[in-house]
């Protein structure tokens, strides 16, 4: 014992120093038993005393204590047991298939058909909810209570606040037909002329895309030039066509779209008026992608006519920049939409908060979504027209990624792009002072042997023009 104390708490102590140290070592060993005797464990790994385990199982901790088998029980004269009458003439019973539990989450419930509401909010909040407190709680913040931003900010912070596990009588409620106001908005104001306010220029970027367009002409006489102004974008749709130019593949679509100084040529010059071409050279055309969104959703047309999309897990926007990654420059897949084109239904596929997947369709389980595979291969990314699990009539109709950085990610691009087109175009742009995510106000041509052509000077152009600039 004295050698179990000094190994303990030491030796060659003062007297109220070992006198603590006695009093610890006693405090110690009695809460260690206190929590042996309420059945606590006290210690890692298997039980230390295993015989005990082993006579609670057998009756005995040791084989050789068994007690002596009797020579009555050991030969009773009867002739030896055949294996009929040992296994008997009945088969034995079949086990029952055990049927794994279905595992939900909670939804919103179909009415009146709500499907396109219910599946767009499904679809946008898992992208939502990744970053909430960082990006669409401050971004929607400051709009103003009358907004339709505001409403979709407050169903977000409404659904990431309740506890979506599990199966509930009454638990998926119906969505507010006010929130299609902010579906609405968004589509909408990719068509505004208009400035907004910081604030909801702000709100806009969250989910909107904009850039501007450079024309060029080696025409016949000279080179000419026309820069048309920065716009609000819709969302990205695929197309046949461009399902095979890229061969199905999104990852080398996306790359492409977001290059600055890629060329994209053009049926004929744009000097033209009452099908009368007043130039006959060679046109191509830049666009200049200025805002990427922190939710981006692109569309798929024509799935039905047999183009299947290769569907990506990862999308980069600038996939030659080494230090774009660092900077969260970076989108990553967390939802599926599909269509049904003969009940004109939808339902969404999505990745929880916990990272597993989710199929929600409003009109089964009462609005619940039901756990599929943990796995995104097959599920979320792979050939659309491969995809596992998907019911009936339903085809890929939108895929939604989520931009990892943010709006650091979104500064870090805008400022790359910015920075290509002053090199590789000659452009030049100009901030505004009271923009919050100092998008650009302005951009002009620069070069020394161009000018700037005067609304008289475009015989081509109907009206005032004001869309577009020619040098």
């Amino acid at each position: 014992m004295h050698f179990k104390l000094f190994l303990a708490i030491g030796e060659r102590m003062a007297l109220l120093e070992g006198l603590r140290a006695l009093f610890a070592f006693v405090e110690y060993y009695r809460t260690q038993y206190d929590a042996a005797s309420h059945g606590l464990k006290i210690h890692y790994g298997e039980n230390r005393e295993h015989w005990k385990a082993t006579a609670d199982m057998h009756g005995r901790s040791k084989f050789n204590r068994n007690s002596k088998i009797s020579a009555a029980d050991h030969d009773d004269y009867r002739p030896p047991d055949t294996a009929k009458a040992l296994l008997g003439s009945k088969s034995p019973t079949k086990r029952a298939r055990q049927v794994t539990p279905l595992v939900f989450e909670k939804g919103y419930k179909w009415q009146m058909n709500s499907c396109w509401l219910d599946a767009s909010l499904t679809a946008i909040f898992p992208a939502a909810s990744r970053d909430f407190a960082q990006s669409m709680e401050p971004i929607f913040s400051d709009l103003p209570d009358t907004h339709p931003l505001k409403d979709l900010r407050q169903v977000i912070h409404t659904r990431r606040a309740i506890d979506l596990r599990g199966y509930e009588d009454g638990g998926c409620k119906n969505t507010n037909g006010k929130l299609q106001e902010w579906v609405y908005f968004i589509s909408s104001a990719t068509e505004s002329t208009q400035p907004f306010l910081p604030v909801v220029e702000r709100a806009m970027c969250y989910f909107g895309m904009r850039s501007l367009t450079l024309r060029s002409c080696e025409g016949v006489n000279s080179e000419h030039f026309q820069l048309e102004d920065m716009t609000w974008r819709p969302p990205l749709q695929l197309t046949a066509t461009a399902c095979q130019w890229y061969k199905g593949d999104v990852r080398s679509w996306f790359a492409d779209l977001m290059r600055p100084n890629k060329p994209e040529p053009l049926h004929a010059c744009w000097q033209a008026r009452d099908d009368q071409r007043f130039c006959s050279g060679d046109a191509v055309e830049y666009e200049i992608w200025l805002n990427i969104p922190i939710v981006l959703v692109i569309e798929f047309y024509d799935l039905d006519s047999g183009n299947h999309w290769t569907i990506p897990e990862t999308l980069k926007p600038l996939s030659g920049d080494r230090e774009a990654g660092g900077n969260g420059v970076n989108y990553t897949v967390v939802s599926h939409v599909y269509f049904d084109p003969v009940r004109q239904h939808f339902m969404t596929r999505y990745v929880s908060t916990d990272g597993q997947i989710f199929d929600h369709d409003g009109e089964k389980h009462d609005g619940h979504a039901v756990l599929r595979e943990h796995r995104k291969t097959g599920l979320l990314h792979g050939r659309s027209d491969t995809l596992h699990n998907i019911p009936g009539n339903f085809q890929l109709y939108a895929v939604v990624y989520h931009l990892d950085g943010g709006e650091r990610a979104q500064k870090y691009f805008r400022k790359q792009q910015m920075a290509v087109a002053e090199k590789k175009l000659s452009l030049r742009f100009t901030l505004p002072s009271q923009s919050l995510v100092r998008l650009p106000a302005s951009c002009e041509l620069q070069r020394s042997d161009l000018e700037q052509l005067s609304n008289d000077d475009r015989w081509w152009i109907k009206g005032p023009g004001l869309l577009t600039v020619d040098y």
